[in-house]
């Protein structure tokens, strides 16, 4: 018999739960509980999802995540269409979302209600390695207007939605932003003399001891092999024993950091990104 199931605001006593269904961690849900929803069944927590708030007109989808048990009640789809119709009747812009290559159901809920497929994205990784003197081209960048002109002209920057992702959440890559990972030394300019050839971004969330996340990655044409390859020294440097990097999946990129020993996990790491605009008639979420 299928459950009645109402959604509202997460509280404090759902984290457990929430922390559950989407393998957050405790303090991270604690940190952003109020963008967090549930839906119930009685007493009972049957699914969550979170709606963020990125920017004045960016917001991120995360989410839904449903107990296997009510997966054929319309849980997701409840959740889904809650998020969105609170997005929309709060602000406007642009909202976005990731769907592993698996979750079918989402791609196919998102495709419904007017989603945009962005790009493909996968995970590559590698090992560190302290013998590459092409490392030496990095350095912290200094240089705003520069870094800010070299992405402007950069055919990856435009084809990656302006974006940079960390933790499996992209971000529009905008001026306050270049500007805050810039003032916390996140960012990384590779050099040929007085040119600025290359930048990197890493992640700014708490890393893994061993892995350094890279956020962003862009060379100047024909330089991205030996860019990836210099990061993989530039991370043993830093203390690193693997670095870490999910991209854009155009066949260029994929031939190049290949080439410079970047390899994919033996499972999972395929995201899909998703946008819509918030000002489309309520009726199609709806009637979905």
């Amino acid at each position: 018999m299928t459950s009645t199931h109402i959604v509202r605001q997460a509280e404090a006593n759902d984290i457990q739960a929430i922390a559950d269904l989407s393998g957050a961690d405790h303090g991270k849900i604690t940190g952003c509980l109020h963008e967090f929803y549930v839906a119930t069944a009685g007493d009972a927590i049957t699914g969550a999802v979170r709606l963020a708030r990125l920017g004045a007109d960016e917001w991120w989808l995360d989410g839904p995540h449903v107990y296997p048990e009510f997966s054929s009640d319309g849980v997701a789809r409840m959740l889904y269409r809650h998020a969105i119709q609170n997005a929309a009747s709060t602000g406007s812009g642009i909202l976005r979302l990731c769907a592993d290559a698996a979750n079918g159901p989402l791609h196919d809920l998102a495709t419904e209600t007017h989603f945009s497929q962005l790009g493909r994205y996968l995970l590559y990784q590698a090992d560190t390695f302290a013998s590459d003197h092409n490392a030496a081209r990095f350095r912290p960048a200094v240089d705003e207007s520069a870094v800010r002109a070299f992405l402007e002209s950069s055919p990856h920057f435009a084809h990656a939605q302006r974006s940079l992702e960390e933790s499996r959440t992209w971000y529009l890559l905008n001026p306050e932003r270049l500007r805050e990972r810039m003032a916390g030394s996140s960012v990384y300019g590779w050099h040929n003399r007085a040119s600025l050839d290359g930048v990197i971004i890493f992640d700014t969330q708490p890393q893994n001891a061993d892995v350094l996340k890279v956020a962003y990655l862009d060379a100047a044409v024909g330089n991205l092999a030996l860019m990836a390859q210099a990061v993989r020294t530039l991370g043993a440097v830093l203390g690193y024993r693997k670095v870490q990097y999910r991209f854009l999946a155009r066949p260029e990129r994929l031939v190049a950091v290949e080439q410079a020993g970047w390899r994919r996990p033996s499972k999972g790491g395929e995201d899909y990104i998703f946008s819509r605009p918030l000002n489309i008639d309520s009726s199609v979420i709806n009637n979905s």
